[in-house]
């Protein structure tokens, strides 16, 4: 697999898991899941 895929997956993971701990704050969990996606985005970029 790619690696960069599996970082994904990995994120993925994370996020999954704090809806599941979050779920109770969901304007928390959005504004994580932006700034998680917008992080790996950035990094995405720097690699390219």
């Amino acid at each position: 697999m790619n690696p960069i895929v599996d970082d994904i997956e990995n994120v993925l993971n994370l996020i999954v898991q704090q809806f599941k701990q979050y779920r109770f704050k969901p304007a928390y969990s959005y504004t994580g899941v932006k700034t998680t996606t917008q992080s790996m985005n950035d990094q995405y970029d720097a690699m390219s």
